[in-house]
């Protein structure tokens, strides 16, 4: 019997298959329009592939032969286009699942002063390593934890990754602290490390760096300390001086002309390296991770001085009128 016909059809409908689940996935699924615009066009290529190999057959004796092997090479595409949208989702896996509500449910337990808890989630030979380098157990937690209704923790930027029975927790944890009308906010980047023991998730390591709010989040216009502009006579007597002190400064073009924000470099020059100075449009922002002793200059387009400025220890904000 004659295969190749049959063949060509099988080719032809698993394109048009292809094609049509892929818009069908689109409608129902959350899976990026690259990776399903990618299987439509592979579809609509197989389909027309079947469609020319039917015209050709007759004509060409080889044609069974390499169909069967195009055949394979379908088959083994559409198995890679359901490997790469797998791997492109960013739904966590079970594992990562339990590990991470693991995570909330030790963060509640210390909002809440649940030794319990916490008993039950902190391995016995826990290491925990604050910001400032100190070192505690889970003894020397279980003896300071307590319920306090002014505390606070929220995490985010959340991600788990799981090695078999190991798994590791990445986040931005806020702890927010309320005393009378005030309230003080943290930030720490954590990364705590998890072993299943006995069928459950247990901490074995934890370790907090204290980052500045500018890192942890977004911040609005309103949130940030309006800076003046120097004279721009001060140019020749202005340069940086150190990396002792990270801020974070915002330049918002409020002109009607495009503007050039400038570092003054260590020498006091305008740094001539593309990354170091930036063209903003009209109504345009630029953000940057600065150091305090290191100053801006923002010019007009021919290189006109506009204003010098000094950032802050606080989160700062250039209007530049």
């Amino acid at each position: 019997m004659n295969w190749s016909k049959p063949l060509a059809l099988i080719i032809s409908g698993a394109g048009a298959i292809l094609a049509l689940s892929s818009l069908v996935l689109f409608a129902v699924s959350r899976l990026p329009l690259s990776i399903v615009i990618g299987d439509m066009l592979v579809g609509l290529a197989v389909f027309s592939f079947g469609l020319l190999s039917l015209h050709y057959l007759e004509r060409n004796p080889n044609m069974k032969s390499f169909l069967t092997t195009v055949a394979m090479v379908i088959a083994f595409s559409s198995h890679a286009q359901s490997q790469n949208k797998d791997t492109n989702t960013s739904q966590p896996s079970g594992k990562e699942q339990a590990v991470i509500q693991a995570e909330r449910n030790m963060l509640n337990a210390y909002a809440q002063g649940d030794s319990k808890t916490l008993e039950r989630l902190l391995a016995d030979d826990l290491t925990d390593t604050s910001s400032n380098g100190s070192v505690a157990t889970k003894q020397d937690i279980l003896k300071s934890v307590k319920p306090n209704s002014n505390l606070t923790f929220d995490i985010s930027r959340l991600k788990a990754r799981v090695y078999g029975d190991a798994g590791v927790i990445t986040g931005i944890l806020a702890v927010k602290l309320k005393e009378g009308d005030k309230e003080m906010t943290e930030y720490y980047q954590v990364t705590n490390t998890f072993i299943k023991r006995k069928n459950a998730w247990r901490i074995v390591a934890s370790q907090q760096n204290l980052i500045p709010v500018w890192q942890a989040r977004n911040l609005e216009d309103s949130e940030l300390k309006p800076v003046m502009a120097l004279d721009c006579g001060q140019e020749s007597s202005l340069k940086s001086l150190n990396g002792d002190v990270a801020t974070y400064i915002r330049f918002t073009n409020s002109t009607a002309q495009p503007v050039i924000v400038h570092w003054l470099n260590y020498e006091g020059k305008r740094d001539p390296s593309e990354d170091q100075k930036q063209t903003l449009k009209p109504g345009q922002s630029d953000a940057r991770f600065t150091y305090l002793t290191h100053p801006f200059m923002v010019t007009a387009a021919d290189g006109k001085c506009l204003g010098i400025y000094q950032p802050t220890r606080e989160p700062s904000l250039v209007v530049v009128k």
